[in-house]
């Protein structure tokens, strides 16, 4: 069956994939194709493979076609096995990530940054509002080897009670300077000139250019390492080149609770 019929069947009135088409629409809220399309196979295949990569966990794709949208990517160098999720307070678009980007291993710590981020945004009122009151929350595939630090994140514990060792010398070996504290961990103050934050995660080394270069002359695209999230870890991946990053589906509030959060009561 070709793309044509997998269209005139979702849409054909009364049928069991109508539902899914419905859901379709709601997951993915791109527009129906154009009357004039439905004739064109090109344009056809090329919505609805977009379709199917947008909507959450591809669901809504036969499996014989997912196979042929999987091995493209994996032709690119694309790891499909693993996803990967971000939080944030707005929807991230294919290619707009920022340098570097951040990424939690498990759904659940991107859920929390994706509403903590929200809440932020709104209160501090610094023009970057989120429109969405629980924040995004964005699938993903990665490519590309990273500079894994997780071990070294464990044994620096285990040691010293300090995580991290090798890590701090990969970034003065950068030509970046690294300061003890006086509790016990480091800060690294050249990262408040290239983002908004202070420098007291070391993972926030990925926000200087100089730590970015370093890590590509040695063929490296990203730092996987892990996080803190309240009294626990996370296990993260911070992301350099927008190009190794593959949208698979984004995860939006309700509408319901979209509408809640733009209609303003009468004051």
């Amino acid at each position: 069956m070709s793309a044509i019929d997998d269209y005139l069947q979702l849409v054909a009135k009364g049928t069991p994939l109508n539902n899914q088409w419905q859901q379709l629409k709601h997951n993915v809220n791109q527009n129906i194709p154009q009357a004039s399309d439905v004739h064109d196979p090109a344009k056809m295949q090329e919505w609805a493979i977009n379709a199917a990569l947008n909507a959450p966990m591809m669901g809504t794709i036969r499996p014989a076609k997912l196979r042929e949208v999987l091995d493209q990517l994996e032709a690119r160098g694309f790891d499909t096995k693993t996803p990967w999720y971000h939080g944030g307070p707005n929807l991230v678009g294919q290619g707009q990530w920022n340098k570097p980007s951040f990424f939690a291993k498990e759904r659940e710590g991107a859920d929390w940054f994706a509403k903590e981020m929200a809440v932020r945004h709104n209160e501090q009122g610094n023009g970057v509002l989120s429109d969405y009151p629980g924040g995004v929350v964005n699938k993903v595939f990665l490519r590309g080897k990273p500079l894994d630090m997780r071990k070294d994140y464990m044994e620096g514990l285990t040691a010293t009670g300090e995580s991290n060792p090798e890590l701090i010398k990969h970034i003065e070996n950068a030509g970046i300077k690294v300061e003890p504290t006086d509790y016990g961990s480091v800060e690294i103050p050249e990262v408040a000139q290239h983002s908004n934050k202070a420098g007291s995660n070391i993972n926030d080394a990925m926000y200087i250019p100089a730590f970015q270069r370093y890590l590509e002359e040695r063929g490296l695209n990203s730092l996987r390492n892990y996080d803190h999230l309240f009294r626990d870890e996370i296990d993260a991946r911070i992301m350099i080149n927008p190009a190794d990053i593959f949208n698979v589906a984004t995860k939006k509030p309700t509408q319901a609770q979209w509408l809640a959060h733009k209609i303003k009561p009468w004051k």
